[in-house]
């Protein structure tokens, strides 16, 4: 499965990988069926700031 990476915006219509920040943390959220809506959720420890070369898509 192929993800678009779409920074810290929202998803883009098609299956993405997005991130914000939460608090202390930065929750990176995956649409796997290009809904628009976050199918995963995962958590990491800490504000990071992240790019699109921090992921293999």
């Amino acid at each position: 499965m192929n993800l678009a990476y779409a920074g810290s915006g929202g998803h883009q219509g098609q299956r993405s990988l997005r991130w914000e920040h939460v608090g202390q943390q930065t929750h990176l959220l995956i649409d796997v069926n290009g809904d628009r809506q976050a199918d995963m959720l995962i958590r990491l420890d800490g504000r990071l700031s992240l790019d699109g070369d921090d992921f293999l898509l």
